[in-house]
């Protein structure tokens, strides 16, 4: 019930979670995302990536 950065191992559990738990965590995840100052331009995938905290 957190979020996962890129590049991170997954692991699986096999358990039941409500859609609606994991619709409420990632509400309040969403509100604490903060965008950080720098973006860059990636040419060959011609889109912008912006890191976020």
């Amino acid at each position: 019930m957190e979020p996962s950065p890129k590049g991170r191992p997954i692991r699986a559990f096999k358990e039941s979670i409500s859609r609606e738990e994991v619709a409420n965590v990632m509400d309040s995840i969403v509100r604490e995302l903060k965008v950080l100052e720098r973006a860059e331009y990636r040419e060959p995938e011609r889109a912008w990536i912006v890191p976020l905290a």
